[in-house]
């Protein structure tokens, strides 16, 4: 028999081995981010991440939307939740009609920003005031839904109408005029109530009407005045031609003065 060797590690037949090499993946193109200038703060910013991808309805006629959202969430937050109004100007009322951001000449676009894209913008302050105020708007459609002249914040559907104008408030069951949408006016009927009312708001009838309540007044007052006055008059001269005969009164010989005549003086 063949004398068999032992081989060692070293003299072991090795078996070829595979080189695995990673290939090396080229390196992406950086390609700049495309700006925009805001036309509200005038930044230039990123456009993917700054500006809304579509115009807000499908009847704007501009091609984009050239408002950041920053921007945008401003301008819906001051159409739904006004702050104070400039001095000498009307106080600014709260509206659900937010206006698009963008113009379109030679004007402003005259469309309404839908009600999803405000959820979409809005943060949740706002979303909360403006579901409000559309749901009182959507109230308010209905001709005999009033709200409670008191500030309770309680409005309810009044199936009497204007034949029945005391609305009694089911929350603070204070009273409401259905007609005029204000407190009620005790004691004085609507058609006398609404004359005055119309006053504040400048019509010619309603001052004509004024005009003549307001001449009639004083005219009593003068007329009470001018018999008080006699009264005071009468009441004097009686109580002179009283002192007068008492004091014996006579006329000085030299400076023709009025003298007492009475002893002792």
């Amino acid at each position: 028999m063949a004398a068999v060797k032992s081989l060692n590690a070293s003299q072991r037949p090795t078996t070829p081995t595979t080189a695995h090499t990673s290939a090396t993946a080229p390196s992406p193109i950086s390609v700049p981010e495309e700006k925009r200038q805001c036309h509200g703060c005038s930044r230039q910013l990123a456009v993917s991440r700054n500006f809304p991808a579509r115009p807000f309805t499908p009847g704007c006629r501009h091609p984009r939307v050239d408002t950041c959202l920053d921007c945008v969430l401003k301008h819906i937050r001051v159409s739904v939740i006004p702050g104070p109004s400039p001095s000498l100007q009307p106080p600014r009322q709260p509206s659900v009609d937010v206006r698009c951001t963008e113009s379109c000449p030679p004007e402003s676009c005259p469309e309404i920003i839908p009600y999803e894209r405000i959820q979409l913008y809005a943060d949740a302050e706002v979303k909360n005031v403006y579901d409000e105020l559309l749901t009182r708007k959507l109230l308010e459609q209905d001709e005999n839904f009033i709200w409670c002249a008191h500030g309770c914040g309680q409005g309810q559907i009044h199936e009497g109408g204007k034949a029945q104008p005391i609305v009694t408030c089911t929350n603070c069951n204070k009273k409401t005029c259905f007609n005029h949408r204000g407190p009620w006016h005790e004691g004085i009927p609507c058609e006398e109530y609404g004359k005055t009312a119309a006053f504040s708001f400048g019509s010619s009838s309603a001052r004509t009407y004024a005009k003549t309540k307001v001449e009639g007044y004083c005219n009593k007052l003068r007329e009470r005045s001018r018999v008080a006055t006699a009264a005071v008059k009468t009441h004097l001269d009686k109580s002179f031609l009283l002192t007068v005969s008492v004091a014996k009164v006579k006329s000085c010989p030299k400076c023709e003065r009025d003298i007492d005549t009475k002893p002792g003086l």
